[in-house]
């Protein structure tokens, strides 16, 4: 009897030891799990930018660290900024920081679809209906890969566009009543190039043709302005496919775009009656942006193809002689769809392991950053990089801006520029480039 009282001490004891010890490790447990949340949550978001201008990026981080509430202890500014390596692919500029960003922002385009897709996969994104301050034609962009249901993770934010500075003396003193389509241009275009025909290096209209992406965009917004959307889709699927080849055949490739029954053939076309006529510099495939700057500010053109970020980099007092277009299509009535770069961000980091562990503990701020960047009702991020926003209602910096909103917002979804579109770094778009010239000339 007394044997079997000791036994069932032995058992209650080995039972409350048990239980304490359970007890002891399900706080640590807790304990842990709320160190690690507080940890995560004082961990600074970082935001990394990718591909754009030092103008862009400083503009967008000021507005970026608004955003959240300061700091109280160490360095005050909420977010923790980062610059990517610009050339190399996205991704893996990403591995090659060694960090992993919570929000990044860059241009729209294919380095941007990898990004959107993984994290898309993650279950992370924003919901669409956020999207209801801009344009129907913006939201058109939010669409597979970039969204997926009614979630998107690769959020529009500003718009560049392609357009036409117009020399507006030049302009005046040529009689053209508007310049409407394309016929129009060209009578501006001949009558100007009389009025000049003494001013020694007189070019009628310029673009940057030496620069490999401006190259490939100025074909394919002469491609738009012929009526051609249709095959601007065809030819991106056709880059696309050829550049992601283990040997590319860029000749081929070359071809298929500009030679008899391309899909840039009309666009190539049209270049070369151009140069024929005498209306582009003799160089114009080598001529560089700071040449469209130098003609411009020398009265040696009366109009440039550029796109609005570059627009921006001219004197002011240049550009008080300038009038801005849009360029003009085969017809005033044709649909359009406007060749647009397009800054977005990307929210990205967030769903890792830890915070999915952790859920209940950590808020994600870096998604209310988006949503006021989306919300803008005062242009500031428009205002600071001189482009034009997405936002519906806010405020324009200038009539350029507020015209290049007009514009998109009154077309058809925004087409992205090749150069953003088919090619993760220059290394392949250059090749391209090359062999583009070549069969230019």
């Amino acid at each position: 009897m007394e044997k079997l009282n000791v036994k069932k001490t032995n058992r209650k004891k080995k039972l409350i030891i048990g239980i304490s010890v359970a007890a002891i490790l399900a706080i640590a447990a807790i304990i842990g799990i709320a160190l690690i949340a507080l940890s995560i949550n004082n961990k600074k978001p970082i935001a990394a930018f990718y591909g754009l201008t030092e103008n862009q990026k400083v503009s967008l981080e000021s507005q970026l660290q608004t955003t959240l509430e300061r700091r109280k202890t160490g360095n005050h500014l909420p977010y923790e900024i980062i610059t990517l390596n610009p050339n190399v692919p996205l991704e893996q500029a990403i591995n090659e920081s060694g960090k992993t960003p919570d929000l990044i922002f860059t241009k729209l385009g294919l380095n941007a679809e990898n990004l959107a897709a993984k994290s898309l996969d993650m279950g992370f994104g924003l919901d669409k209906n956020e999207l209801d301050v801009v344009s129907n034609s913006i939201q058109g962009l939010a669409i597979e890969p970039y969204a997926k249901g009614k979630t998107i993770a690769a959020v529009p934010l500003l718009t560049d566009h392609y357009q036409m500075d117009i020399n507006t003396e030049q302009y005046q003193k040529s009689s053209v009543h508007r310049i409407a389509d394309l016929d129009d241009l060209e009578t501006f275009l001949s009558i100007a190039k009389k009025m000049n025909q003494h001013n020694a290096g007189f070019a009628p209209i310029i673009f940057a043709g030496g620069d490999n992406a401006e190259l490939l965009n100025v074909l394919q917004v002469l491609t738009e302005a012929s009526g051609d959307m249709d095959n601007v889709k065809a030819a991106k699927i056709l880059i696309r496919e050829e550049t992601q080849k283990a040997a590319p055949d860029y000749v081929s490739l070359a071809k298929q775009l500009v030679s008899n029954g391309g899909l840039f053939y009309k666009a190539a076309q049209l270049l070369k009656k151009w140069d024929n006529m005498g209306y582009l510099p003799e160089n114009y495939l080598q001529f560089q942006k700071s040449e469209v700057s130098f003609y411009m500010e020398t009265n040696l053109t009366c109009a440039s193809i550029l796109p609005l970020s570059l627009h921006r980099t001219i004197k002011h007092n240049v550009l008080m002689n300038y009038t801005t277009i849009y360029m003009p299509g085969i017809s005033e009535n044709m649909n359009r769809s406007f060749i647009a770069p397009v800054i977005g961000v990307i929210p990205y980091g967030n769903k890792n392991l830890w915070e999915r562990f952790v859920s209940l503990f950590v808020k994600n701020k870096s998604l209310d950053s988006v949503k006021q960047f989306l919300n803008d009702q005062n242009g500031s991020i428009a205002g600071r990089t001189m482009l034009a926003p997405v936002n519906k209602t806010a405020i324009t910096v200038d009539k350029q801006a507020n015209d290049t909103r007009f514009w998109i917002a009154a077309s058809g979804t925004p087409s992205l520029p090749l150069s953003d579109d088919c090619f993760l770094w220059d290394e392949k778009l250059s090749k391209l480039a090359n062999e583009l010239r070549f069969m230019l000339k």
